[in-house]
């Protein structure tokens, strides 16, 4: 059973005062109530939020969910029929494709267009067709992906980091003067080394922090030893000398800090 809105309700009203032969009393009150302006469900409240603060936060999700996997999402200003969506252009329809083969779909008041544009979304010309799927087929297609356990990610070998590293550093060849050759050209193959070890197996670099904004206060930065990494900042041809270490046998000149599991990316010789 559904719950009657305040529009179901004076529809009631309208049939009965038109339909059936109401006591003079029941009738007047009846014209009084349909003479009242019709009321604004947008601000219909269960206590907590009103019916547009709970649309509202919707929209924001919906859009929050196109960012964060843009790979995944869509968005029209029509139907797969090719027609507006319902018959104008006050609303966008958003598709979402979730793990499985399932999707689910939303639609957005056209004010938020532009920044469906800035998601990196696919824009399309005509909406995706539409599987049949009803409010609560979305809920429970939401549950089950939100459900999903993902492994955890797991880091190279040894043996696959060293492999890759002796591959590119065999690979790399020295050309400059001889004078000071097996020094400058053991350097040289070592970064170019390491530089194919992090682009093979490597986190995205991050920028450091410096140790004066405390960062191995921060939840994470630390691991269960209680070490981070710490170095100093780049200069000229030197690298950060990074050092996984406790914060209290930091040197100092170690200035700068990084995460426990954040790879530091040596500098170019």
């Amino acid at each position: 059973m559904t719950t009657p809105t305040p529009n179901d309700f004076r529809e009631l009203c309208a049939e009965l005062l038109e339909k059936y032969d109401l006591e003079w009393r029941a009738r007047e009150r009846i014209k009084t109530f349909l003479s009242q302006p019709e009321p604004d469900t947008s601000q219909l409240s269960d206590g907590y939020h009103t019916f547009a603060e709970l649309y509202e936060h919707r929209h924001a999700l919906c859009l929050a969910l196109m960012r964060a996997m843009p790979q995944h999402c869509w968005y029209s200003l029509r139907h797969a029929d090719g027609e507006r969506c319902f018959g104008g252009a006050d609303w966008f329809i958003v598709g979402i494709e979730l793990p499985g083969g399932s999707s689910v779909t939303y639609h957005l008041p056209a004010e938020l267009y532009a920044i469906a544009q800035a998601t990196g979304a696919a824009e399309l010309e005509k909406g995706r067709p539409w599987d049949g799927h009803t409010a609560a087929d979305v809920v429970s297609r939401l549950r089950e992906w939100a459900a999903l356990g993902e492994p955890e990610p797991q880091g190279p070998t040894d043996e696959e980091l060293l492999r890759t590293y002796g591959a590119a550093k065999r690979d790399h060849c020295y050309e400059g003067p001889m004078d000071d050759w097996p020094k400058r050209a053991e350097r040289a193959a070592t970064v170019h080394g390491l530089r194919a070890v992090l682009t093979r197996f490597g986190r995205p670099a991050i920028e450091s922090v410096p140790v004066a904004e405390r960062p191995w206060e921060r939840e994470g930065w630390c691991d269960a030893d209680e070490k981070c990494w710490f170095g100093a900042p780049p200069d000229g041809a030197a690298d950060a000398g990074w050092i996984l270490r406790k914060p209290s046998e930091r040197l100092s000149h170690q200035t700068v800090s990084l995460p426990h599991w954040a790879l530091p990316v040596p500098t170019a010789p």
